[in-house]
């Protein structure tokens, strides 16, 4: 959870704003007791300064031995790190520029790891292609950022791709699009049951999300699902302005300490009646940090939690431009992102280790399976090869591919494991589709169900988690 900079969030943008008024005689003075601990690079000494200041763990390091900045960052939690921007994949407003994908490090170059369903770009790249050229220029021959900025540029300039997938290499010609990312979505489901999805805490969500509520209230609804599964957090402002749509109460509903400092800051809530109807927060187990402020915060005022067990990420990070601090090291656009500390619910209890929902409901069906990616096997350096599946493999993408099957045939299977029954469904599958029939899980074989699975995912009536919280919400007791 990020604490926004432009809006006061009391001791934290004070701890915030100090940054600015560190000089170099502060860094001299700071390592001057530490004079044998300094490392060999001066970005190591600087940021480690920093930590010093702001994280909120002791950091007991040798830095004689941490020569990398990667390095320094082994000892934090995974929420502090250094951030470019030139990296980004999304940035946190309403649309970007791209091409729909997000991508991670590969010896070959970049290796496709997540794609945007609502654009067009799921027809012609898969999870686990590897891209191997943009428009000529080999990647493997760069670092990963510098890799990334092949993706970039303005709207409708057209990126050439070498993709490997699988075996083959194919050429694929996409331009960058202006792709929206809104941060809310909503609707009335069955007349009365109004319902928002938020996708991320961003720093308008808030705004979005009353109009969202205003519309749906003037449609008279009688209760709300509030949907932050598989969100990751955002703005502490924004979920604080969401919940103070719903709480009343003279007390604080939510405290942010601060470790360095030792001090809490309270938040409290203006509202002085509460909503005439049912609210329901919607989670599962990728629902963290902000997410679960807003649902543990409504769960304690007695709104009822729906879903999974969440994440469990209770630390709050701030983030500290590295160019203003230290300009002749860092560019204006490098951003130090510290964990300084974490939220606390009104009674003072914290969610480490996750939120348990009022009522529990576990996913079902092809929302619960795990993503169909083609995998590729490392042979040697540089060298792959296409992962198969074949009787007697135990796999839990063998899982997600027996339910795609039984879903166009219907046969009885050990769920993970290839068995028999499964390699006859193969074969039969194959026969349909005019593959070679070898009862094998090939390449080819494997792209024709992913694509069957892409088509059920985009379809809401695959979705048993909210469609069991709607009959719960729709039945005579509630």
């Amino acid at each position: 959870m990020v604490l926004r900079a432009i809006k006061k969030v009391g001791i934290f943008l004070l701890s915030f704003l100090l940054i600015f008024s560190l000089t170099s005689c502060d860094l001299d003075s700071f390592f001057s007791d530490v004079e044998l601990n300094v490392s060999s690079n001066g970005e190591v000494n600087s940021l480690y300064f920093l930590l010093e200041q702001f994280y909120y763990e002791k950091l007991p390091l040798n830095l004689t031995k941490i020569d990398e900045v990667e390095e320094l960052f082994k000892y934090t939690d995974p929420y502090t790190y250094l951030y470019k921007k030139d990296t980004r994949s999304i940035e946190m407003g309403d649309e970007y520029v791209g091409l729909g994908l997000t991508i991670a490090d590969h010896p070959l170059g970049l290796l496709v790891t997540d794609i945007n369903i609502n654009t067009d770009i799921d027809e012609v790249i898969y999870v686990g292609d590897i891209i191997l050229k943009v428009n000529g220029e080999t990647l493997n021959d760069h670092q990963f950022e510098d890799k990334t900025l092949f993706l970039k540029g303005e709207e409708g300039e057209v990126k050439e791709m070498v993709v490997r997938r699988m075996n083959d290499e194919l050429t694929i010609e996409r331009p960058l699009a202006t792709i929206p990312y809104n941060s809310i979505s909503y609707q009335v489901i069955e007349d009365t049951i109004g319902y928002i999805i938020i996708e991320r805490f961003s720093l308008d969500t808030s705004e979005k999300f009353l109009e969202a509520l205003e519309a749906l209230e003037a449609e008279d609804i009688t209760s709300l699902i509030i949907d932050v599964r598989n969100n990751g957090g955002g703005y502490l402002t924004a979920v604080t302005e969401i919940l103070e749509n719903f709480i009343v109460d003279d007390e604080p509903y939510l405290y942010i300490y601060d470790v360095k400092s030792g001090e809490e800051e309270p938040y409290y809530s203006p509202l002085e009646e509460a909503k005439p109807y049912q609210i329901v927060t919607l989670v599962n187990n990728n629902s963290a940090s902000a997410s679960e402020v807003l649902a543990g915060t409504l769960k304690k005022y007695g709104y009822p939690v729906y879903g999974e067990k969440t994440y469990g990420k209770d630390v709050f990070q701030v983030g500290i431009p590295l160019g203003e601090v230290f300009p002749k090291m860092f560019n204006d656009d490098d951003i130090l992102n510290v964990t300084a500390g974490y939220w606390l619910l009104k009674d003072k209890t914290r969610v480490t280790g996750g939120l348990y929902p009022t009522i529990t409901q576990m996913q079902t069906g092809v929302l619960s399976l795990t993503y169909p990616a083609l995998l590729q096997n490392q042979v040697e350096d540089n060298t792959f090869s296409e992962v198969v599946y074949k009787k007697g493999d135990a796999h839990q993408i063998i899982k997600t591919y027996q339910y795609l099957l039984n879903a166009l045939t219907p046969f009885y299977y050990q769920p993970g494991y290839f068995d028999a029954a499964m390699a006859t469904a193969v074969l039969n599958f194959q026969q349909l589709n005019d593959l070679e029939p070898t009862g094998i899980l090939d390449g080819e074989t494997q792209i024709l169900l992913i694509d069957y699975y892409r088509t059920l995912i985009k379809d809401n009536k695959n979705d048993h988690q909210l469609a069991s919280l709607i009959n719960y919400l729709s039945s005579d007791d509630n």
